[in-house]
Formats: structure tokens, sequence, C-alpha cells
């Protein structure tokens, strides 16, 4: 193979085979040619025999075959057989020849080696040499009727002041006639010109007044005679023949100021613009820079510009929603100028990019389906409690369901927080605090008290990573702090609390909301929601006290007779003879102190309540909580929590009615049609919301939630507000919602909202952080991650990202934890 530095465009080959005594069989005979051109691919020329050496000192070679001038880069010759050596194959010499005077560079469309192509003509129709600008064509030689210039303003045979000035400048004549010049002669203006002066007056523009005073010598066709030597004389570049010609054309067609607008003119509007340069052929051009009203009450100083159209100057619009600050009732807020913030604005309102208008983190240029519905992100709506049943949600909290290190009064880490704390959690103690089932996304909030500015708090979900939180606030000697976090998977939710930093750390309840007999209700499985029609009350019988006077009266149903004080270290035990599973504990009592709080424990429940009227006079409320699990002669203990004394007024027990072996189970689900919410349905009403799944239109969401009053509840509704139907495009999103049409939406390889067709930068999107420094199980982003979280041991961890993985400070895997950072390829 022969390789040359550059392409070279080649003529023919000469050969001379082995030639050396006794050495011309090994010779080449057969050979295959192949070159390298400049499409950048192997071409075959072709099999040629090259003849056998006659073994002689007048050797003149073979001249071998064309390459007709073709650039090459490389040549590549294949030997297939010799002249009868078959061990050894020999060539003398090869000569290649080329064409020194070929293009090595770029033949253009004119046939000129790296020449400019086609030349731009423009037509001379009025044959005065000089090109119009408005009619050109390409070109590789001058065309008849066309020059190479474009310097005629107007190709008609006229001439307008721009020209005939610029002869009076070039030739010198502004030299004596500028203003306040001599004979008060001005031709620095069109509009000084055509006073004329103080000799001839308006008539130098009258038949040949202006050339012969230019060309004769003491003219005196005016009222005073004009000296020696004539004008042209009088300056070092006389005008010539042509140049006095145009000026006598120029008079002969009315010296009009522009070429454009020779005398007689259209001028539709009469204004004083021909329609040739009117940039507004229907609008008095007069009226430019005078005043006028363009309608919008948020401008002022509203005037005509020159594009003839009324404008005027913006009044301040401080949130650029499109409404002055003067008609804005929120003049700060992007996301209403009316006052309500509901998307029904004045007119002019715009919606801009970043808003978020319903705090759902989520803005509009990210995606969000409905920016004034929190319960609607970028993905639909949200099947939490808060969206579900909204006004009808419930607060609930955890289950103490675990403890490590030697924590006081454990009990106050459960129940709603009502001011009463644990003991400070050190260095290595744990709380693990059990929360029903729940959808991924709810709310679970931790009220918690920290000794120093220092101390923090890790919160583990589900074993898959902490949210770390710390002392923002700068509260100390332990002033309660709530902090909320979201839940990250579907199911049970088992939160590990920890301390972090130094210092105490002390727990005062939980929260979460939840649906009535939904997946998240605690009394799920009560005769409230498993069977409301097939239940039974049942009263508890004294046991036994401690320091309590009247302690029967606790027994039985309520009946306003109350139980003697109880106070710190006094305790009172109540017996049920049986409690099943699910069963609904509702124990009436009054409280003596505004912050009183009652305990109660049964089984492995344990519960507690904070008075909830603030009254002082053991005004009697009941406080009710679930069983989970069937025990025998259950002992229920109650003891009282926080200041003041508590009475106890009457306690009972409701569960259901168990089902009989003849009972109907429709759906075969193992409970009795008499005690299943949804006898048709063996999954009764998986997600909460009051509808059985087998009548359920929107299983997985609420159906009950229907904005657009469609019939499709908002959790099913592809877009909401518009018709699912109409999707032109077949991507699956219907028009309307339709972030790109013509293209697929749910291609979005960055995850950022924008469909890679319409994705401007389709590998980057807008995820900095994870979700709220918790890790995520397969948390994928694609940008960076930015995490000083902790994978706990026996956790197996995935991340993946289109681009780095920042670790904060503070990240660790702990022992026997095993993480893998995947970092994708953007295509």
């Amino acid at each position: 193979m022969y390789e040359f530095h550059l392409r070279e465009s080649v003529t023919d080959l000469m050969f001379w085979n082995a030639n050396r005594t006794g050495t011309s069989s090994q010779g080449i005979n057969q050979i295959a040619i192949d070159y390298y051109d400049d499409d950048s691919t192997w071409k075959n020329l072709g099999t040629f025999h090259i003849p056998k050496g006659p073994e002689s000192d007048e050797y003149a070679g073979f001249q071998g075959p064309s390459l007709e001038g073709k650039f090459i880069s490389k040549l590549l010759i294949t030997v297939l057989s010799t002249h009868g050596d078959q061990d050894c194959a020999s060539l003398a010499e090869l000569k290649i020849n080329i064409d020194s005077g070929a293009c090595y560079g770029i033949i253009d469309e004119c046939g000129i080696c790296d020449g400019g192509g086609m030349s731009l003509w423009f037509k001379d129709a009025d044959s005065d040499g000089l090109g119009n600008l408005e009619e050109a064509i390409y070109n590789c030689d001058e065309p008849i009727g066309y020059v190479g210039n474009s310097d005629d303003l107007c190709d008609n045979g006229i001439m307008g002041w721009e020209e005939i000035g610029a002869l009076f400048a070039d030739n010198g004549c502004i030299g004596c006639h500028f203003p306040d010049g001599l004979g008060g002669l001005d031709l620095t203006s069109y509009e000084t010109f055509i006073e004329g002066g103080t000799k001839c007056g308006p008539n130098i523009l009258s038949g040949t007044t202006l050339v012969d005073i230019i060309l004769i010598p003491g003219y005196d066709g005016c009222s005073d005679t004009i000296g020696i030597p004539n004008m042209n004389a009088r300056v070092g570049d006389a005008m010539d023949t042509n140049e006095i010609a145009a000026i006598n054309n120029w008079i002969n067609d009315g010296y009009p100021e522009y070429c454009q607008c020779p005398p007689g003119a259209p001028d539709s509007d009469l204004d004083g613009v021909c329609d040739a340069m009117d940039s507004c052929p229907a609008f008095d051009n007069r009226l430019i820079d005078t005043a006028c009203d363009d309608g919008d009450p948020c401008t002022t100083s509203d005037q005509f510009g020159p594009n003839c159209n009324c404008l005027g100057t913006p009044s301040p619009d401080s949130d650029q929603d499109g409404v002055c600050d003067i008609f804005d009732l929120l003049p700060h807020n992007p996301c209403s100028a009316d006052g309500t913030i509901d998307g029904i604005e004045p007119y002019n309102w715009i919606s801009q990019e970043n808003n978020d208008c319903d705090n759902d983190g989520i803005n509009i240029a990210h995606g969000d389906l409905d920016d004034f519905q929190a319960c609607i992100n970028e993905k639909g709506f949200l099947n939490t409690a808060i969206c579900t049943c909204s006004d009808s949600t419930f607060i609930s909290s955890g289950n103490l369901i675990s403890v490590e290190g030697e924590i006081a009064l454990l009990d106050r880490a459960i129940g709603i927080p009502d001011g009463l704390q644990t003991g400070s959690l050190a260095n290595g103690d744990r709380i693990v605090i059990q929360f029903p089932s729940m959808r991924k996304g709810e709310q679970i909030c931790i009220t918690v008290g920290f000794q120093f500015i220092e101390t923090g708090i890790a919160i583990g979900m589900n074993g898959l990573g902490n949210y770390h939180f710390f002392n923002e606030q700068q509260l100390l000697d332990f002033a309660p702090q709530e902090f909320c976090f979201k839940t990250i998977e579907d199911g049970p939710q088992t939160v590990t609390l920890l301390r972090l930093g130094t210092g105490g750390l002390r727990i005062d309840g939980s929260t979460y909301p939840y649906c009535p007999c939904s997946s998240g209700d605690p009394f799920l499985y009560s005769p409230d929601c498993a069977c409301p029609n097939n239940s039974n009350l049942s009263t508890a019988s004294f046991e036994s006290q401690v320091g309590i006077n009247d302690a029967e009266r606790a027994e039985g149903f309520p009946d306003s007779l109350t139980t003697g004080f109880i106070g710190n270290s006094d305790t009172l035990n109540l017996k049920f003879d049986e409690i099943n599973e699910g069963s609904k504990i509702c124990v009436t009592a009054g409280f003596g102190n505004v912050d009183g709080g009652i305990l109660m424990r049964l089984g492995n429940t344990v519960a507690s309540f904070t008075n909830q009227t603030d009254s002082v006079e053991y005004e009697l409320q009941e406080f009710c909580f679930a069983v989970s699990e069937t025990l025998s002669n259950a002992i229920l203990q109650i003891t009282k929590l926080g200041p003041g004394v508590i009475r106890i007024d009457g306690t009972t027990a409701s569960y259901c009615i168990p089902c009989m072996p003849a009972d109907i189970d429709s759906d075969g689900d193992g409970v009795c049609d008499l005690n299943d919410r949804c006898p048709l349905s063996p999954s009764n009403d998986s997600d909460g919301d009051t509808i059985c799944d087998d009548i359920d239109i929107c299983l997985g969401f609420d159906d009950m939630t229907d904005s657009d009053g469609d019939g499709i509840p908002d959790g099913c509704d592809l877009c909401n507000g518009f018709p699912d139907e109409l999707d032109e495009d077949g991507d699956g999103v219907p028009d309307e919602c339709d972030r790109c049409p013509g293209n697929d939406d749910t291609q979005d390889f960055d995850n950022d909202g924008l469909p890679d067709a319409c994705d401007p930068s389709p590998c980057v999107n807008f995820i900095l952080a994870n979700e709220e420094e918790a890790i995520v199980k397969n948390k994928v982003a694609n940008i960076n991650i930015t995490t000083n979280s902790t994978i706990p041991s026996a956790s197996d961890v995935l991340f993946q990202a289109g681009h780095s993985i920042d670790f904060l400070q503070g990240f660790s895997v702990e022992a026997n934890a095993l993480f893998t950072a995947d970092i994708a390829i953007c295509k």
C-alpha cells in the first residue's frame, strides 16, 4: 500500500518488474489495484497483467493502467500470482504519475479552481451605470442590462437630492455655499437649497438658471449679477458634461427630494409622502410623534411611533405577570392579579414558566399539568390522603415498636404531639415507630426538641436511607419543632429516629393524615369500617386500682358518674373478657388542666391523648384507639400524662360479630358479607376512596375527585379539562396537554418533563439533588445527585445518574451495605 500525505491527482502508473538476472520468475503477474478516493471509501480499479521482466539492461518498464486524474490518498496493490516462483513475489520499481496542474482545491460552479462562485449582478433598467438592489441575479459573467454595483436608488432614470447633493459635495461647492455662506445659498440640505439664496431665490430651479450660473461668467439672469469667473471655474474639480446634464435633468423632472417620489407620484393618504416611500400608506405620517391612546390602561405618554402604531410607556409590573402594579391586587405575586390564586385572571395576565402557584414543587416549565391544583403534578393526580379525601382527612400517629438504649419517658414518643417529650436520646439510641400502609408521597411529621444548635436528627425510612434535619431555627432547651417528610414507597412505613451532632434530642409524638376507612386508617379493621351493620358493643369491668376513689365508676357505659382523681402515681386497671383484632376501645375522661393527658395500655397497644377542649372542669371527652391483636381477659391500664389530674367515666369496646360458617361470603375473601365493606370485591377498597374495587372507575385513585366534571376521575384523566380522545400524534397524550405536538411525549431521556424532540438539551435536566436528602432506592437523575445521607447496613441501593454523583461531607455507607453507582451515557 502506498499512502500520500495529501490527496494527489494520479494520471497513470509505470511498472518495472523483477529484472535482475535469474529473478524474473519472481516478478508480479496478475495484480488487483484498489484506491482510496475523495469519498473516503475503497474502490477497485480492476485486475491487471504485468509482463515478465526481460532481465536486460535496456529494460524500459511497462505502462500500467490509467487513473484518469482521480484524486486519491492511498493506492493498494494485491499480488494474485507471479511469473513462476511460488515462494517470493518481487517488484523492482513503481512510478506514480500525477497531474501537477490539476485543481487541488474546489472547482466552483463557474469552472474556476478555488473560485468564489457566481457573482451577484444588479439590473440597470435606465442604463445609467447604476444597478437596482431590488433586482439581482447570480451569474458567472455580466449579463446584458446588468451591472456589478447596486448604487441606484431608483432605477427609473430619475434622481433625488441624495445623488444631486452628492455632486455638489464631491465638486467642492459646499466649501462656499454652507449656512450663512456666499449669496445666501446653502447646498448642505434639500430644504435650504430650494430656497435659492439671496440673489435668485426659488427662480434658481426654473429652466436652465442653475446650469447657467454654473457655466456662464457674470450671469445676470437673477436680481443681482453673479461675478466672474463662473461657478464651475471657482472649484478645483469642475463638473463634467454628464454631471451638468444630470443636474439639468433633475430640475426638468421637478427637482424631487426623493427619486422614489417624483412630482405626481401616488399619495393615497395625502400626507405628503408618496406611496412608494410611505411605510404606512393608509396613515397620515404627519401624526407621528403626536399623542394618541393605545387602549392599554397600563401605559403612559402614548404617541404614534415611526411605524405609525400607537405605543405608550409601560407602567411598572413588579411580578412580570402582564398586569401593571396599579391594577394588580397582588403586584408582587405572579400567580394572581385579581387577588385570588385560582387561574381565573384578567385577560392580559400571563402564566410564567417558573410559576409554582400551588406550591407542589413542580413548576410549569417542568410540566405541572395544573399549576393551581396542589394534588396534580407533572404525572397527574396525587393519590395522597390530603388529595383523595381533602376536607374529610383525619390525623393519627404512629405506634412505638422498638427502642435501643435507655430512654426515659419513652411513652411520650407515641401519640399526637402534646408538649410532653421523652427523655434525651444519646449517641447510639434508637426509636422505631411503625405507621400503617401508606401511599408513596404521603407526609409524616415528627415533633422534636434539640438541646443545642449543633443537634440534629436522622429519620430513616424503611431502611432505604435517612432524612437529615438540623436545628435551622436555632431553638434551644428542647423547644419543639416539627419536621415533615414524604414516604418514598407504598406500603407500611417503618421510621427510625437517631440523634445527629452533639447534645440531647427529645421526641414528642408524630402525625400523618389519612382518609376514613383507607389503608392508613388505624380503625380500618374496627366496626366503623369493617362491619358497620354487624357489630357488638361491650363494656369493661373494674379490676384494680392504686390511689383512686370510686374507681369502679370507670366500668360500664359512660353515665356522667366519674371516678375520683387520678394523679401522678395512680393506676386504674379495667378488664375485658374478650378483645378481637380490630376492636375499637373508647374511654371517656375529663381533665383538670388544659395540658392534661391520658395514657392507656392494652396488650402490645399503647395510646395517649391530650385535652382536646382546654376545659379544666372535667368536661367529658371520648378517646378511642384500635387494638391490633386478639386477647382474652385483657387488662386495660390507665394512667395520666402531663400536669393536673383526670377522671374516668366508662369504657367500651366495639367489635365485629364473628362470621358463622353458614354466613354468605360472595367474593370469597374469607369475610362474610355481613362484615365485608365490599362484599363483591376480594380486594375491598384498595385505593381507599370509599369506592369498592369492583365498581371503582379509576382504581388506585380517588373516584370522588373529578374537577372538570367529565365523568373521568382526575387520577385517570389524561388531560384534565379537555377531551382525552383527541390525540393527533398518537403518543398517548391528548392534544391539549401535548408538550411536543407531532412527537412522542413519552420519550424523555433526562426526565426533565421536556420530551426529547422538543428539548434543547435532551441530556440535561433540572434534578440537582436527591429528594429531601433521603437516599432513595433506584433513584434516577440525569445531571447529578448531591447528598449527605447514609446508606444503612443490610441495604441494597442503586443510584443511576447521567452525569455525576456528588457526595457531601457526612455521606457514609455502613458496613454490609451494597452501594452501586451507574453513570449512564446520554445518547
